[in-house]
């Protein structure tokens, strides 16, 4: 055999094991990739599709509404109100203005703040400074305020720019009526004294959700992906008090005050003497429930004259105290020797 015909052979071979090499390693490349498919596809399809649905659905809260507390006779002591959520989306004013020739940012500044009575300019820079499509304007307007702003919404064509959402706000038609005992809510609307905390697991219900796909635009999109969980609204609660006999009872309170010159506070329960039903308790210096951070006469009185700086630590320190201060109901907040009123009990007894 000649040399050039051994060389020949030679070069056959060491091209026949490349090219099998080649394709042994292609196919063990073509195995990986296909087993790390089959791995993405099967194995993590439920993981990977939990991270598409989180990334492309929202979830719209439903609010449940908390239950009303009453008196004995059906009186509304702390109720459930409606109010709206003004709130608009910047970055389709931005568009609509580049759009349509207007000044939007300014028409919905200018027209918000003269309805809602805030600082117009301060409105425009926030509409101007932000790119969003939620930005809230007022977060609880009234009813006269959201009938102004739906007009005001209409006439000038912004439907697509200002949206409102009514929410739930609690009230309390007496004002300062038995506020130590009710107590009150916070802005959540969770029970935070009083009745509304010591009950809130009842009136507070269980709230709803809406989930649904959105678009990177915040769109809804037609899909599978949405679920709806209804709202379970709160019980409501049926007291032992008279609100006549509650409000004699806080009339008497004010006066012993200002007859005596009280500087503690004073407290009385009144009682059904049959059954142990209380008709009324009462604190002195009452404060309102719809306003609860703001302090009554006497607490106010105090801070006044506390001479503190304002800004200082110290002054929000006492401010806070009295505070709380003024929310406690003294009547089982503070311990006493009843002393010779509890002859009565005494006396009673020896009756009986």
């Amino acid at each position: 055999m000649k040399k050039s015909e051994i060389k020949g052979r030679g070069t056959i071979v060491r091209t026949e094991k490349r090219v099998r090499t080649v394709l042994v390693a292609f196919f063990l490349f073509l195995i990986f990739l296909i087993s790390n498919l089959t791995k993405l596809q099967i194995g993590l399809n439920a993981y990977y599709t939990e991270k598409v649905y989180d990334q492309i659905t929202t979830t719209s809260a439903l609010r449940a509404e908390r239950g009303a507390i009453y008196d004995a006779n059906m009186n509304v002591l702390a109720t459930t109100d409606t109010v709206w959520r003004i709130f608009i989306s910047t970055k389709d004013i931005k568009k609509a203005t580049r759009e349509g020739g207007k000044d939007y940012a300014m028409i919905v500044a200018y027209g918000l703040g003269d309805i809602l009575k805030i600082d117009r300019e301060a409105l425009l820079k926030k509409i101007e400074s932000s790119n969003v499509l939620d930005v809230t304007v007022k977060k609880s307007a009234t009813k006269e305020e959201f009938e102004n702003v739906l007009k005001f919404t209409i006439e000038n064509s912004l439907e697509n720019l200002i949206f409102t959402e009514a929410q739930s706000s609690r009230f309390y038609p007496g004002g300062t009526l038995a506020s130590h005992l009710l107590g009150f809510t916070g802005s959540d609307g969770q029970g935070l004294y009083g009745l509304e905390y010591y009950y809130d697991t009842y009136l507070a219900g269980t709230d709803g959700s809406y989930e649904y796909a959105k678009d990177a635009n915040g769109n809804a999109l037609p899909t599978e992906y949405s679920s709806y969980t209804p709202a379970n609204d709160g019980c409501s609660l049926v007291t032992t008090i008279d609100s006549y006999v509650q409000s004699a009872l806080e009339s008497q309170l004010a006066q012993v005050v200002q007859n005596h010159g009280v500087t503690n506070r004073a407290t009385g329960i009144v009682m059904d003497v049959n059954s142990g039903a209380i008709l009324a308790m009462a604190t002195s210096s009452p404060f309102d429930p719809n306003s609860p951070y703001t302090l009554n006469e006497l607490s106010a009185a105090k801070l006044y004259s506390c001479g503190y700086d304002k800004d200082s630590d110290e002054y929000k320190a006492y401010k806070k105290e009295l505070l709380e201060i003024m929310w406690s109901n003294k009547a089982i907040s503070e311990i006493y020797e009843p002393g010779s009123t509890f002859k009565i009990v005494t006396v009673s007894s020896a009756l009986e």
